[in-house]
């Protein structure tokens, strides 16, 4: 009996101990399998973390910039002339407005215009894509509508004036008053108040000056803008354009629309006292060729007292001196006299 409890202790203490074994595995296997669980998680979390990560975006297509952008006066307005941008599909915007440019020598070409005479205009020009804006322009500088003289007299007797051109009104002009005007014709002095355009007699006026500029004339390319904005025609294949504010004088051969500066040259119109008969248009008619008189050469009259001929040695040039006509260079009088018919037409502004 004995020996059977012995073996029945025995047998239970080997039973205990198995089954702390298997406890221990089945412990130890319920471990690893929560470890593999928990790196399964993080796993899916980091890929779930990568995949809601926003994707880069593309690189936005640039277009080229605008190069080569040059600003010109002209009559009214500016023109401007910049590079063409290669990609067929670029529109170009002019201060923030979609302009579409012409073609003018290889370049493009915009006239900013609506400016009054004098008035100063800039511009900057983009060239773009449908549905985005490239951020490389060019700024030029600013450029002005091409100026003409003003005559700045004082009024030595007051009164009324009617106006002749413009609107229908009447003004009163006072004594000591001053008064700017641009232009002059048939004895009387013009000038603009309001929108209408008013003659003042001479006679009526005292203390004048001009208000003009030597410092520098426009370009050759300028003047022809200038003169085919305009639309100025002459049946002879020439044409003279004398700018009085910058004092100078251009001779252009072709036709209306497609004028090419020939000459530019500093020139000396007539002083405050004498202007240079401009008219309201401004356009007058070489009527006479003469060769000699009072000892100066090469006379092209285009009004009735006034003339285009050459200088006496000591004639400055580049300042409103002369007593109406317009004074030149020897060689600049001479091209005209020779290559100006009878016929041509002549722009005083």
């Amino acid at each position: 009996m004995k020996r059977l409890k012995s073996r029945l202790a025995i047998i239970l203490t080997l039973m205990m101990i198995f089954t702390s074994f298997e406890f221990v595995g089945v412990f130890a296997e319920t471990e690893e399998a929560a470890a593999t669980e928990v790196t399964q998680q993080e796993a899916a979390l980091d890929t779930a973390t990568a995949d809601t990560t926003e994707p880069e975006e593309p690189a936005v297509e640039k277009v080229d910039p605008v190069t080569g952008l040059e600003i010109f006066s002209s009559s009214n307005s500016v023109v401007l002339l910049w590079d063409k941008v290669a990609d067929n599909d670029v529109y170009y915007l002019v201060n923030g407005q979609r302009v579409n440019p012409t073609e003018y020598n290889g370049k493009n070409r915009y006239d900013l215009g609506g400016l009054a005479e004098g008035q100063t205009a800039s511009a900057t020009v983009v060239a773009c894509k449908e549905g985005m804006e490239n951020s490389d322009s060019v700024a030029t500088r600013a450029c002005q509508a091409v100026r003409t003289i003003r005559y700045r007299v004082r009024i030595k007797k007051g009164g009324t004036l009617k106006s002749h051109g413009g609107p229908s009104r009447t003004i009163r002009v006072y004594k000591n008053e001053y008064i700017d005007c641009y232009g002059f014709g048939g004895g009387k002095y013009i000038f603009e108040r309001d929108g209408s355009i008013f003659y003042c007699n001479k006679s009526r006026t005292n203390k004048r000056s001009c208000i003009y500029t030597s410092a520098w004339s426009y370009s050759p390319q300028e003047a022809e803008f200038f003169v085919n904005a305009r639309g100025l025609a002459s049946g002879t294949g020439s044409l003279v354009w004398i700018n009085t504010y910058t004092q100078t004088m251009y001779m252009f051969n072709g036709s209306a629309g497609n004028w090419h500066c020939v000459l530019a040259r500093k020139c000396s119109t007539g002083k405050a006292a004498s202007p240079t008969p401009t008219g309201v248009s401004g356009q007058k008619t070489i009527w006479k060729k003469i060769t000699k008189r009072h000892g100066i050469k090469w006379w092209s009259p285009f009004s009735q007292i006034n003339s285009i001929h050459s200088k006496k040695a000591k004639w400055r040039m580049g300042a409103p001196k002369s007593n109406g006509c317009v004074r030149n260079y020897v060689d600049a009088a001479y091209a005209v006299y020779v290559g100006a018919p009878i016929g041509t037409k002549v722009l005083v502004y």
